[in-house]
């Protein structure tokens, strides 16, 4: 096993994932060994929009309370009233203010979302909160909330298998968000 002890003191794990391997594998079409140690060092951010409102969702409803250290929520009503007309989001104005805000963020770690982007999110969660599901020994109805406690996202790498596991909420038996990222 002296590739995975090289590995190891090369980027600090003891597994590839499948993406890793994308970038690393000789003919694929994203290789890149730059990208490799990026990601590898975990400094290598894919962004969509599907993966950022994943991000906030799974803030929002995991760790609330780290959420503003994490996202920078861009309220624009003020200036949009203040500009006014039937497009303020198009005008000079808005648009220099919008960059200023999402400078400030970014330049402070945060990542900038918008108002819809949390107010979808929080609906979501809503929506999640008033869910139940029934005991099928008791009857009981549990709220589905009740099913995510525990500590959010860690990695298991103990399994037995050279591959990273990422649990991102327990109780008892039910695993909300289990990706095995190989």
């Amino acid at each position: 096993m002296d590739f995975a002890a090289k590995l190891m003191e090369r980027t600090g794990k003891g597994y590839l994932s499948y993406s890793a391997v994308k970038f690393a594998a000789d003919g694929a079409d994203q290789q890149d060994m730059k990208l490799f140690e990026l990601y590898m060092k975990g400094k290598l951010y894919k962004e969509s929009d599907a993966f950022t409102f994943g991000s906030v969702y799974d803030k929002l409803l995991l760790e609330p309370e780290k959420f503003t250290d994490e996202f920078y929520v861009l309220y624009d009503e003020e200036i949009i009233k203040e500009i006014g007309g039937s497009k303020p989001r198009s005008t000079k104005k808005y648009k220099d203010w919008k960059e200023e805000e999402s400078h400030t963020a970014i330049e402070s770690g945060k990542r900038v979302i918008t108002e819809d982007l949390i107010k979808q999110a929080e609906d979501m969660i809503v929506r999640l909160d008033e869910s139940e599901i029934m005991n099928p020994d008791t009857g009981e109805m549990i709220p589905v909330r009740r099913f995510l406690q525990g500590k959010p996202q860690y990695e298991i790498v103990d399994w037995g298998y050279p591959c990273p596991w990422i649990l991102r909420c327990t109780w008892r038996w039910v695993y909300y968000g289990l990706k095995n990222y190989t």
